[in-house]
């Protein structure tokens, strides 16, 4: 655990990124059915040098990358496990989980066979 990882899981630590969480400091969920939940840094690898810092949406559990102004910013300073100590000490900020539905294929009003897709693909495998 590095220095950073360390202040961030303290109390001090927690508030801040507490106020940064609500305040939408690192955007928000690209996705329609998250309503815009906000975003929490993570690391994919706790070793520095290995990959710079993704996004986690608590809603629908899924890491983004974002713009350039992140890429320099190590994923290792946030670590694998920041967003789940995170929401185990800020219940409150849980949100419900995101009902994503299915989208059904359709073709001018008509539903697509569910072999559609690997039709499409037959020419290419």
């Amino acid at each position: 655990m590095n220095a950073k990882q360390w202040y961030q899981r303290r109390v001090h630590g927690l508030d801040r990124m507490r106020a940064m969480y609500t305040a939408t400091y690192w955007g928000t969920c690209p996705r329609v059915g998250c309503k815009n939940q906000e975003l929490l840094p993570i690391g994919l690898y706790d070793e520095p040098g290995v990959d710079t810092v993704k996004f986690y949406c608590i809603r629908c559990r899924l890491i983004f990358r974002k713009g350039p102004e992140y890429s320099e910013v190590d994923g290792c300073y946030f670590g694998t496990t920041f967003p789940h100590l995170f929401f185990m000490e800020f219940t409150d900020l849980l949100p419900p989980r995101a009902n994503v539905t299915q989208v059904t294929p359709t073709v001018y009003g008509f539903k697509l066979h569910k072999s559609w897709y690997y039709k499409c693909l037959w020419p290419l495998v």
